[in-house]
This record gives structure tokens, C-alpha cells and sequence, in this order.
């Protein structure tokens, strides 16, 4: 869908509060969840593919999100668990080196349904004097909004890792520490001092060595600190 298209909607909470916009992301005529609020300034690609948001809408306290687009790279997990995310403006284009796509797309191809256009101000400090709180955002009436957050039982008691866990186990090949992304590395014995002040040492001094493998280019450098 254009983003041109303006798709009326309102965010409902449990206890009756009604909240005007316009509806994004994948299109759902009723979505449900616990309603919380995340301050990122930026990484909201992170933060809704990030497993831990499972059965939740997030509420963004940033004012605009989507400047920057969104890359696979940059992605928490294998997939997004959140149940839809409220802001409150989205971007109407993006611009940056890295992205492969708008936020707006990412959303409709992840199937997550969103609401922007939503005063987070006053939702947040809903959510910060209550608590978390059921809520249902769509394009079907208040009534039946409202009847849908009451419905919502919340993330209490339920078993939310079962639904973000891997569905069967796997291994992770080892790397070769001394070949990382096609370039050699170097060890290098790196020697750490600290005193400390433990009783009954009222002066205790401890020495440790690590070998570490870094860049030919960092050596360089730990070389010329070990001078100064």
C-alpha cells in the first residue's frame, strides 16, 4: 500500500483511553497486546526485532522515527515477536548509506502492524504512572477496541519463550582467530598494573598479562602508548 493512502485508525487502552491515527506497517483490522514505551533516540530496528518484546506494542518516545531505513545487518534477531509498535511520526522517506529498504515496508513484510500519528507523550506518561498496560490498536470501532484490550491477557504467566526460541537446536562453526574477515592479525602480550586497596593489604598491587590478537595496524599503536 502507498504510503500516500491514509489508513485511519485509533489505540485503545484497557482503561478507556483513546488515542487518534493513522495506521502503518502490515495491515491487521485489530492487534493486542501489553502496551510499553522504549526512550531509544535511534536503533528501532533493533528494538523491534529484539525477542524480549514478545506480545508487547512498543511505544516509541522519540518523535520521528524511519530517517534511516532499515539493512538485514542490523536485525536483533530471526525475526520480529512484537505484537505492533505506536510512534509518533513515521518518515515519509529515508536516507543513508547502509539501508535497503523504509521501516514502513519492513513492517508489512514482517507482518507487524503499526499506529503513528499517536501523542506518546501522553501515552507514556499513562504507561509510566500505571504500569504496562493491555491495549488494541485498528481500524475497527473504539467498542470493539476497547473490548479487545480488556480481553488482553497481558504477558503474566505466559510462556513467551517457547515463542521466540529456536525451534531446534544448532552449531555455530569456529572462526580461526588468527584469519578474521580475510585479513591476519598479530599477538601481542599486553601487561595490566592496577593497586588496589583491599584489607588487610592497605596496598596491593596486582599484575596481569593478556595475549590478545589485534590488527598489524594496532600493534603499532600499543607499541608507541607503551613509550609515552
Amino acid at each position: 500500500m502507498s504510503r500516500e493512502t491514509i489508513r485511519d485508525g485509533a489505540l485503545v487502552l484497557a482503561d478507556g483511553s483513546v488515542f487518534e491515527g493513522e495506521l502503518i506497517g502490515a495491515e491487521a483490522p485489530i492487534a493486542t497486546g501489553e502496551v510499553v514505551f522504549n526512550t531509544v533516540m535511534t536503533g528501532y530496528q533493533e528494538v523491534i526485532t529484539d525477542p524480549s518484546y514478545a506480545g508487547q506494542i512498543i511505544t516509541f518516545t522519540t518523535a520521528h522515527l524511519g530517517n534511516y531505513g532499515v539493512n538485514p545487518t542490523d536485525d536483533e534477531s530471526r525475526g520480529t515477536f512484537c505484537r505492533g509498535i505506536v510512534i509518533r511520526e513515521l518518515s515519509r522517506r529515508h536516507s543513508n548509506h547502509r539501508a535497503t529498504g523504509g521501516l514502513d515496508a519492513m513492517l508489512a513484510t514482517s507482518g507487524v502492524p503499526g499506529i503513528a500519528g499517536i501523542d506518546t507523550r501522553r501515552l507514556t506518561r499513562i504507561i509510566r504512572d500505571t504500569g504496562a498496560i493491555p491495549g488494541a490498536f485498528g481500524s475497527v470501532s473504539e467498542a470493539d477496541l476497547l473490548d479487545a484490550a480488556r480481553r488482553e491477557p497481558g504477558t503474566d504467566g505466559v510462556d513467551l519463550v517457547g515463542t521466540v526460541t529456536t525451534p531446534e537446536r544448532y552449531t555455530i562453526a569456529s572462526v580461526d582467530p588468527a584469519v578474521i574477515v580475510g585479513k591476519s592479525l598479530v599477538p601481542v602480550t599486553v601487561t595490566v598494573t592496577t593497586w588496589l586497596a583491599v584489607p588487610p593489604w592497605p596496598s596491593l598491587t596486582v599484575t596481569v598479562k593478556l595475549s590478545v590478537a589485534v590488527w598489524p595496524f594496532a600493534r603499532y599503536c600499543v607499541a608507541l602508548l607503551a613509550t609515552l
